[in-house]
């Protein structure tokens, strides 16, 4: 499930420590859509691995109705506590050679946030925010308007409460970009980072965290791009 760079970048408020973390991934699930959710195996393992997460930002979803998300959500918040076997889920283990089938998708119920559908063309992906409900809350979002069309995907804004983390409030701010447009795009971020601030009204701690690692985030002659976040 790869495909183009996919880069998370997280503007963190910074709150005590010693609290509660937060678990946050990045989930680049190729052409995500109705093909997917309606493979019991496929869709099985995705609910797995978004339900061990308080935040995942998933990328690449082509559902331009989310009707491929609602069956998803369900299929995550179907069982609750109740902890469904693997069989249940899917007719087979994928793996009989882990001697065990994962037991439950989730014993918390999530929600969702997602943009529109994204890209200058007729090619369009969503970002979408599968959160886990008792754990955070969605503040605010928006839309970055991208003035020089700087994006391929411009990014959608998510303002996040975490009232049990140090973090209490962060701003995630997501980004995929095809490899041959990765550094202008990665370097434009500074732009989208001062917007947050301007609109938001207030500082937050930037922390950046690209996925998977990719050697087109380099300028020519191997230079990196720009730090300016």
């Amino acid at each position: 499930m790869g495909g183009p760079l996919a880069l998370l970048a997280a503007l963190w408020a910074l709150g005590a420590a010693g609290d509660a973390a937060l678990r946050i991934g990045a989930f680049n699930i190729r052409s995500f859509g109705d093909s997917k959710v309606s493979d019991p195996a496929c869709s099985g393992i995705i609910a797995q691995i978004l339900a061990g997460y308080d935040i995942t930002l998933v990328q690449e979803v082509r559902d331009s109705d989310l009707s491929a998300v609602s069956a998803l959500m369900e299929l995550i918040n179907r069982y609750g506590g109740q902890g469904p076997t693997w069989a249940q889920v899917s007719e087979r283990c994928l793996d009989p050679g882990l001697g065990r089938c994962l037991r439950s998708v989730s014993r918390h119920e999530y929600s969702f946030v997602s943009s529109k559908p994204l890209g200058r063309d007729q090619y369009k992906e969503t970002y979408l925010f599968v959160y886990r409900k008792d754990t955070v809350s969605v503040v605010d979002t928006y839309q970055y308007l991208d003035p020089e069309d700087a994006f391929s995907r411009e990014p959608f804004v998510v303002k996040f409460s975490a009232p049990g983390s140090a973090a209490e409030e962060l701003v995630l701010i997501p980004l995929h970009a095809a490899p041959h447009q990765a550094v202008a795009e990665i370097d434009a971020l500074y732009d989208v980072y001062l917007d947050v601030i301007d609109k938001w009204g207030t500082y937050v701690s930037p922390y950046v965290r690209a996925a998977p690692p990719c050697p087109t985030a380099q300028g020519p002659g191997g230079h990196a791009v720009s730090g300016r976040l």
